[in-house]
C-alpha cells in the first residue's frame, strides 16, 4: 500500500547512506506500527546491499548462531548452510560484516533488538564496544529496530545506556494520520472514515484488515472480529510488562474515569505503591501520557493533571471491544455489533472526534487569530469540562471549542453555555486575553446558534471543513485566513 510509505524518513536515510562513515540508525515503536516495513521498503526500493536479521526470542548462544547464519546466507546464497554453523563470538560475527563491507556500503538490520536485551542485558555494552572500536569508521549502516518501547528507551537511548549519543538517526515511529485513511478509502463518507478510524487508528497492522472494496459495515465487522484486534492487547502487555494483568486492570480503570492512583488501588484491591509503579512504567512505554488543564502554564507537568490512555487501540479495546469479546468469540457477531455501535458512538464523541478537532486547530495555526502553542481541554473541580482549549500564553490568545458528534445540529443553548464557561476560566487578568470560539459539529448548526455568539470571534467547522483541514493536500492548497 503506497500510503504506508514514509517519504520524509526515506529522504533522511538517503542522506545518511551517502556519508563516508559508519551510521547507526534506530527505529522503535509499538508492535505493528510499520518500523520493519519502513526500513525494508527503503532498502528494496533503493536496491541497497543488506543483511536483514530478526533476533529470535531464545538463548544468547542460539541468537548468535542465527545471526551468523544470516551473514553466511548473504555471502553464499546458493549454498546450504550447516545447521550448527556459528561464529565464535559477536566480535567474530561483526568482523565478517566488516569484511563484506570493506569496499562497498552494507546495510545491516538487527530487528527485534529488544529480544537481544532480554536474552542478555549486557548486549548493548558489547555492541557499544564493537561500534566504538570498529564499526563507526566502516562502510556499515547499522539499524536497530525494536517494539519494546520501554526497553529501547531505557537500554538503548537513555543517558545511562551504553549506545547513548551514537545514533545518527532516531525515529519513534508513530501511527499514520487520519488523512491517510482517505487515500485508502476515497469513496467513504467522513462519518464512515471516522468510525473506522476509531477502531484501527493509524496502525498499519490494523489498516491491512481493511478492504477498500468492502462496505463500511463489512469492514467494521471484519476489523472488530479479527483475531489480531482481539488478541493484540494480550501480546502488547505481556511482551513489555512484568505484571500485564495489573497493567490491564489499571487501563480499564482509567478508561472508566478512575484517575486517582489511590482510588485505582482501592478499586483493584492492591497496594498503592504497586499502582504508582505500574503507572510510571506505562507512561515510559508511551501507553499513558500525563496532561493537565490547557490553561495551566505547563499542562504536561501540571499537578492538576491526570493520566490519559495514549494508545488508541488499547483505549478502543478496553472501552468497546472488551465488553463484547465473549460474544465475538462465540460467533454471536450480530449481537456484538449491535452492542458495539452504542459504545463506539460514545467513544467517538468523547475521544476521537475531539482529538481530530484539536489536530485541525494545530494544522490551521497560520489561519487562526493566534498560533496555538498548546491544544488540549479544560477541567476543574466543580466545573464542567470544556472539550477544546487552544492557547498561546505569549500572544495572550485563547480559543474555547465545543465538539458535537450527535445527529442534532449545535443549538443556541450549547453556544451560550460555552461562552459562559469560558468567561469563568480565562486566565487572569482576563482583559489582556484575546478570546475566540470554535464550534465543531457533525450535523451543522442552527441559525439561532450562529446568531447567539453576537460579536464574539467564532469559527464554525462542519465535517467537510474538518476533512479539508485534516487532509494534507487540501490544506496546502488553502492558506486563506478563516473568517471570524
Amino acid at each position: 500500500m503506497n500510503f504506508l510509505n514514509r517519504k520524509e524518513e526515506w529522504r533522511q536515510l538517503d542522506d545518511l547512506y551517502k556519508r563516508d562513515r559508519g551510521i547507526l540508525a534506530i527505529a522503535y515503536g509499538r508492535r505493528g506500527i510499520g518500523k520493519t516495513t519502513l526500513v525494508q521498503r527503503w532498502i528494496t526500493t533503493r536496491h541497497h546491499r543488506a543483511i536483514y536479521w530478526s533476533a529470535p526470542l531464545t538463548s544468547p548462544r542460539l541468537q548468535l548462531q542465527s545471526f551468523s547464519q544470516a551473514i553466511r546466507a548473504f555471502e553464499t546464497s546458493d549454498t546450504l548452510i550447516p545447521t550448527a554453523y556459528t561464529c565464535a563470538s559477536w566480535d567474530n560475527a561483526f568482523e565478517e560484516i566488516l569484511r563484506l563491507a570493506d569496499k562497498e556500503r552494507l546495510v545491516v538490520v538487527l530487528d527485534d533488538f529488544d529480544h537481544l536485551i532480554i536474552a542478555k542485558s549486557e548486549f548493548p555494552r558489547t555492541l557499544q564496544r564493537i561500534w566504538d572500536h570498529r564499526l563507526q569508521t566502516s562502510n556499515v549502516m547499522l539499524f536497530l529496530i525494536g517494539s519494546n518501547v520501554r526497553a529501547m528507551e531505557y537500554d538503548v537511548l537513555s543517558y545511562r545506556a551504553p549506545m547513548y549519543g551514537r545514533a545518527w538517526w532516531i525515529d519513534f515511529v508513530r501511527p499514520r494520520s487520519f488523512a491517510d485513511l482517505k487515500i485508502l478509502l476515497p469513496n467513504y463518507s467522513m462519518v464512515d472514515r471516522i468510525t473506522l478510524y476509531a477502531c484501527i487508528g493509524g496502525v498499519p497492522r490494523y489498516l491491512q484488515l481493511v478492504d477498500p472494496q468492502s462496505t463500511p459495515k463489512q469492514n467494521l465487522v471484519r476489523v472488530v472480529s479479527s483475531l489480531v484486534m482481539l488478541e493484540d492487547v494480550d501480546i502488547l502487555l505481556r511482551e513489555q510488562f512484568d505484571q500485564p494483568h495489573l497493567c490491564a486492570a489499571i487501563l480499564d480503570s482509567l478508561i472508566r474515569w478512575i484517575t486517582d492512583s489511590k482510588m485505582i488501588a482501592q478499586a483493584l484491591g492492591v497496594e498503592h505503591r504497586e499502582v504508582s509503579k505500574c503507572l510510571k512504567v506505562l507512561e515510559r512505554a508511551k501507553i499513558l501520557r500525563w496532561a493537565g488543564p490547557a490553561t495551566a502554564r505547563f499542562p504536561d507537568t501540571s499537578r492538576l493533571g491526570h493520566y490519559h490512555v495514549a494508545d488508541q487501540y488499547l483505549h478502543f479495546y478496553f472501552r468497546c471491544l472488551a465488553p463484547i469479546r465473549s460474544l465475538l468469540e462465540r460467533g454471536e457477531t450480530k449481537s456484538a455489533i449491535a452492542h458495539l455501535r452504542v459504545s463506539l458512538d460514545e467513544f467517538i464523541g468523547a475521544e476521537i472526534f475531539p482529538n481530530l478537532c484539536r489536530e485541525w486547530l494545530y494544522r490551521q495555526g497560520e489561519t487562526l487569530p493566534f498560533h496555538p502553542m498548546y491544544v488540549g481541554s479544560y477541567w476543574g473541580e466543580g466545573t464542567e469540562p470544556i472539550d477544546i482549549v487552544a492557547i498561546n500564553h505569549d500572544e495572550h490568545g485563547i480559543l474555547f471549542g465545543k465538539c458535537n458528534w450527535s445527529k442534532h445540529p449545535t443549538d443556541e443553548q450549547e453556544v451560550l453555555k460555552l461562552i459562559e464557561q469560558a468567561a469563568a476560566v480565562v486566565p487572569q487578568p482576563a482583559e489582556e486575553w484575546h478570546v475566540s470560539f470554535g464550534f465543531f459539529s457533525r450535523s451543522g448548526f442552527t441559525k439561532a446558534a450562529q446568531r447567539a455568539v453576537g460579536k464574539a470571534r467564532c469559527v464554525w467547522v462542519n465535517l467537510n471543513d474538518l476533512d479539508t483541514g485534516l487532509n494534507v493536500v487540501a490544506r496546502r492548497k488553502a492558506r486563506r485566513k478563516l473568517r471570524f
